[in-house]
């Protein structure tokens, strides 16, 4: 049997914990934050630092708003299934360090504000 190098092995949906994230957050750890809510959603709040790419338009957008595939990212909607699909689409697309960080719902700490206009 062959083994695999670093770069054939595929992920597993790794996940982080509210606490985790923010822990890394806090000591300005790189990585990308994605929102992948609406754009609603988004406007309505969200944690600091995040980027919004909607599921529905993350594998349209992701080559564009996500061009380095090594970087650490982590995304979050507003359920943990909404998640896991963004996972597996980037980790399909070639991402190599993509983390679920669950559901905004459970996110204890500061947001966004809304956005008004």
């Amino acid at each position: 049997m062959k083994e695999q190098t670093a770069s054939e092995v595929t992920q597993t949906n790794v996940s982080t914990t509210p606490e985790e994230l923010k822990s890394m957050l806090d000591a300005k750890q790189e990585m990308v934050l994605v929102d992948v809510r609406s754009f609603n959603d988004y406007g309505m709040g969200h944690i600091p630092g995040a980027i919004n790419i909607p599921l529905n338009s993350l594998e349209m957008l992701s080559k564009e708003q996500l061009p380095d595939k090594d970087a650490p990212i982590y995304v979050y909607c507003s359920t943990q299934d909404c998640s896991n699909e963004a996972v597996e689409l980037l980790s399909g697309a070639g991402y190599t360090q993509v983390y679920n960080a669950g559901s905004y719902q459970d996110w204890p700490y500061d947001t966004t504000a809304p956005i008004s206009c």
